[in-house]
């Protein structure tokens, strides 16, 4: 094979240089829902950073549930009828206490 051929006609497919494209969605074919699960360590990331995705996922008509540490940012989720489940997360460096939870 030359290799002058093969350089001047770019990376080959699915190279890391040029990745394969994803299938485009057709029209009229509907995704069958899912039921996700977010889970976060904080309810700080939970309400801040988690929150716009599940309103974006139950949009799109899939069942959405959270777990996270218990805390006071959990009421607006909750009011707005997720469900979200209390999760003893520890906030430690310890193998044994961050597989527990």
């Amino acid at each position: 094979m030359d290799l002058r051929v093969a350089a001047a006609s770019g990376p080959a497919e699915g190279s890391a240089d040029r990745p394969l494209p994803l299938p485009l969605p057709r029209p009229g074919l509907k995704t069958p829902p899912m039921r996700v699960l977010f889970v976060a360590n904080v309810d700080f990331a939970l309400r801040h950073f988690i929150l716009p995705l599940m309103r974006g996922a139950r949009a799109r008509g899939h069942e959405v549930v959270a777990a996270s540490a218990e805390g006071p940012l959990l009421d607006l989720p909750r009011a707005e009828g997720f469900t979200v489940f209390p999760m003893p997360v520890a906030r430690s460096l310890s193998p044994r206490a961050n597989w527990r939870a």
